[in-house]
């Protein structure tokens, strides 16, 4: 019995050591930086019930996962190493977060490469069009960094980007509202965060900040459209118009100018007025969409306004009548141009094809009508 109780004594000394060795032989390759030696160890530590329930294990895990995220030589041993090395880090903090702070307070190096490695997964998803998974990634760099005390303004700045270019401007506002305290200069954030309190229905809001923007950033022609374009969602077409009159002075020949005049006077009911501007936009760029688009928009409104009143008119004024569909008939026609070559920018819009569509049966080109009413089915399916 005697000897039976050493034996097993000696087996357990035995695994215990086994297992120490091993967190050692992880410790020791890892900063030697052959990582894929201390992955095979760490790997193994952690699968063992003597050393999976403790913080340093989980914890030297994640350190090896960071290096090896970061490593060019290593990274291909683990896919998504710096996801297994955020998990074995929130294990060790679960585990005792005492201790792991403690690490950390005498050695940010892990933080640091950790944090690292969540920026550049973000620039991979960025670099890929993947907004919502790059402003997650670039989200994580900066709680990581938060734990050391350190700020990344430029982080900061690209996870509120990616989360807008995402449509998520919940998750973009409040990195956009801290760069907006720390008076960050990037002109952007004032037209980002104005856009952002049209969403929640904040005009007032809207329209400070945009203000702001322009008044910090006078020259900054993206700065001025902002200020103008919240002015004129926010129904003050005349303060918008006053922006742009003097935008015009620095910028006008540009067409974005000409075009937002012109929707400061369509909004302000000068309709002849927007008519001037919206071509001067199209003469600038034959091509434009949203001023061509607004054009036609223009010209049919306006026609189906006409038809309106007519058909409103007393049986005796006949002429009157006649005279005003003709006119009508004229604005729709007047539309066409327009609308051929904003469907020929974007032939998805199935509206502004039906609308043409329409105009062409109106105006008995049938053919037209057919041809497109084809693109029409196409698009829908």
């Amino acid at each position: 019995m005697k000897n039976l109780l050493i034996a097993m004594l000696t087996l357990i000394t035995a695994a215990a050591f086994g297992q120490e060795k091993l967190i050692k032989t992880a410790e020791s390759n890892l900063k030697k930086g052959k990582l894929d030696k201390a992955k095979i160890a760490i790997d193994t530590a952690i699968v063992n019930p003597e050393t999976e329930n403790l913080y340093s294990t989980w914890f030297l895990k994640a350190q090896v996962y960071a290096e090896i995220a970061a490593s060019e030589k290593y990274k291909t041993l683990a896919e998504d190493a710096e996801m297994t090395a955020l998990a074995a880090y929130n294990k060790a903090r679960e585990l005792d977060s005492t201790q792991v702070d403690f690490t950390i307070m005498r050695d940010n190096r892990f933080i640091q490469v950790l944090a690292n490695d969540f920026y550049n997964r973000g620039a991979g998803f960025y670099g890929k069009k993947d907004f919502k998974n790059a402003g997650d990634a670039f989200a994580e760099s900066i709680d990581l960094y938060r734990t050391i005390g350190v700020v990344d303004t430029g982080t900061l700045f690209n996870t509120g980007l990616c989360y807008e270019l995402a449509g998520e401007l919940e998750k973009a506002k409040p990195f956009y509202e801290e760069l907006y305290t720390y008076n960050y200069k990037q002109s952007s954030i004032y037209g980002s965060l104005a856009t952002i309190y049209r969403t929640e229905k904040d005009d007032a809001k809207a329209v400070a900040v945009a203000e702001e923007g322009y008044k910090k950033y006078p020259d900054d022609y993206n700065a001025m459209l902002n200020a103008s374009n919240i002015n004129i969602l926010s129904g003050h077409t005349e303060r918008a118009q006053q922006i742009l009159n003097g935008a015009l002075e620095k910028w006008g020949d540009n067409e974005q100018v000409l075009f937002s005049i012109g929707i400061a006077n369509e909004q302000a009911n000068n309709i002849e007025e927007a008519i001037k501007f919206y071509q001067k936009a199209i003469d600038k760029s034959p091509k434009y969409y949203d001023a061509n688009l607004n054009m036609g928009a223009i010209y049919v409104n306006r026609a189906i306004e006409t038809q309106k009143t007519a058909s409103n008119l007393p049986l005796n004024e006949s002429a009157k009548y006649d005279e005003m569909m003709t006119a009508a008939s004229q604005d729709f026609t007047k539309a066409i141009p327009y609308l051929e070559v904003a469907i020929e920018v974007r032939p998805d819009n199935i509206n502004a094809m039906t609308i043409l569509r329409d105009i062409y049966v109106h105006n008995k080109q049938m053919d037209k009508a057919e041809e497109l009413t084809k693109k029409i089915d196409a698009a829908k399916k």
